[in-house]
């Protein structure tokens, strides 16, 4: 029996040797010791290996490669958030621009209508100078006058004489009016028109048959 308790106590005393050895060659690697720390990281983890470059610099028990490593890391996540962002920003902007496109195209359409309805109203008002050219006026009084329209004549002849006091027609305009007053037995009016002609065209066509009708007496009806 004592020989057995002996060789346990001797067995247990050399575990601990052991253990206390262990302890002491890690007191002696110092955590401040650049050469060192990465050994001693070693035996405190080894389950995590660590690439570790000779003299390779340690900042709280991190070395610099490795920070340079996530760092890498972190510009790699940086750069692929900036390409996501890019892309969205460039669909973004291609969907704005096809709006605005289709916005510019909306307003052309509605640019070439009020063109078109511009170019129709200076076409009506086109035909409707032409319709009220002073020459229209009087082709228009000399057809009455051929209908005996003895009053829609004198308005067609006196339009044109307002649109045109120094056209050609306008002479023989005067005298039709004097006229067409003559054939409504309106002889005072008609003189008005005949003596016009005769002040201010002395010698032309129409102030000689003026003249003529200036002095023709008109017939007085008979009294009973």
């Amino acid at each position: 029996m004592k020989t057995y308790a002996l060789f346990a106590s001797f067995f247990f005393l050399s575990g601990c040797l052991l253990t206390h050895k262990e302890v002491m060659e890690d007191m002696k690697l110092s955590p401040s010791d650049p050469a060192q720390e990465p050994a001693l990281m070693e035996k405190k983890d080894s389950k995590k290996t660590l690439s570790v470059k000779k003299g390779d610099v340690f900042i709280k028990g991190v070395s610099v490669t490795e920070k340079f490593s996530l760092i890498d890391d972190s510009i790699r996540e940086l750069r692929g958030q900036i390409e996501i962002a890019n892309k969205t920003q460039k669909a973004r902007m291609d969907q704005t621009e096809q709006g605005l496109l289709a916005l510019i195209q909306a307003l052309e359409l509605q640019v070439a209508a009020l063109s078109n309805k511009v170019e129709k109203i200076e076409r009506k008002k086109e035909s409707k100078s032409e319709k009220e050219l002073p020459e229209n006026f009087f082709e228009k009084a000399e057809k009455l006058f051929k209908e005996k329209n003895w009053k829609a004549a004198i308005i067609n002849y006196e339009k044109y004489r307002e649109k045109n006091k120094k056209g050609d027609y306008y002479k023989k305009s005067t005298f039709q009016i004097g006229v067409c007053f003559q054939n409504l037995g309106m002889s005072k009016e008609a003189k008005v028109f005949f003596r016009e002609i005769v002040e201010s065209f002395p010698n032309s066509v129409e102030a000689k048959e003026a003249k003529k009708r200036l002095s023709v007496k008109t017939k007085k009806p008979k009294k009973k």
